[in-house]
């Protein structure tokens, strides 16, 4: 129990870093000369994506970094990150983990026939239907092309969400309207330095990434230095590191397991410890897991 309610705070953590990253980092003008050199530092691990915004992740072997997140086509169906939405019919709000932490808990799942499965520890799953895009039954949700998920979507949401939060439903974005997203790459060695100091290790998904990546080479908050990163077919410009500090090595590491305790204790995710970095799609393209990652 113990263990499953540091995962929960702490996929607040990072839901929460990611959401203030975004909204801190505006779409830049300037045009930026592509690296002709570059360096292998590993491996891409794993890939990951969530199809529920701030939901269950839900891992792929391969899949299309676009400027709007990950793509991956299942069952015939493309989906990519965010596609399926919590939101208030009644104020037509987008909402999330940050208000509902609960939504962290909730599984989207792909299966055929344009279905998708739904699930949460407390809730056995069940198969919910896409909604037909059609312009007639379009919901009028600010700059988003988002279609209702149906009544028994909604009846799901309304068991897990606390009793006094009423009439809150599931909704299927399209992304044709849309603002780049980011990604967010975390380094294995980092994650292993900051465990050595932990009571009860955190693993990666703890933080929520797209990309793990590893190298035997790659030395613990390396990544914060990197300023661009190829994977597969896909560049990648670094938008956002940890905060810049003096502190280099174990004083790093010290200063993070010691934000990341004050954030366990405190249930918040004010001064969280920063673990990875964020990426902005330069160049559109597939990647792989086990792909060669390289940095410049």
């Amino acid at each position: 129990m113990k263990t499953q309610t540091i995962y929960v705070f702490g996929t607040i953590v990072g839901a929460g870093i990611l959401y203030a990253a975004y909204k801190k980092l505006k779409v830049r003008e300037i045009v930026y000369e592509i690296p002709t050199k570059w360096r292998a530092i590993g491996k891409l691990q794993s890939l990951h994506m969530h199809i529920l915004k701030n939901g269950q992740e839900y891992e792929i072997r391969e899949g299309v970094c676009t400027k709007y997140g990950l793509v991956k086509k299942i069952n015939g169906v493309e989906w990519r990150d965010q596609s399926i939405l919590v939101y208030d019919p009644k104020s037509m709000e987008i909402k999330s983990s940050q208000q509902y932490p609960v939504i962290l808990t909730i599984t989207v799942k792909p299966m055929p026939w344009k279905k998708f499965g739904l699930s949460s520890p407390d809730q056995e799953e069940i198969l919910i239907n896409l909604p037909e895009l059609i312009e007639q039954t379009k919901l009028n949700i600010p700059n988003k092309n988002c279609w209702d998920c149906g009544d028994e979507a909604a009846n799901f949401i309304s068991k897990i969400i606390p009793k006094q939060i009423e009439g809150l439903r599931l909704c299927y974005h399209d992304y044709s309207k849309s603002t780049n997203t980011i990604y967010h790459l975390i380094n294995k060695n980092s994650v292993e330095t900051l465990n050595k100091q932990l009571e009860i290790p955190v693993s990666e998904h703890y933080f929520r990434p797209n990309f793990f990546v590893f190298g035997h080479h790659i030395q613990p908050w390396e990544e914060e230095s990197w300023k661009w990163v190829k994977i597969g077919a896909a560049v990648f410009k670094n938008l956002k590191s940890c905060e810049k500090s003096k502190e280099v090595g174990d004083e790093k590491t010290k200063k993070k397991v010691e934000l990341l305790k004050m954030n366990k204790k405190n249930h918040c995710c004010d001064g969280c410890p920063e673990v990875g970095i964020y990426l902005e799609t330069y160049i559109e393209g597939i990647v792989h897991v086990h792909d060669q990652v390289f940095v410049n």
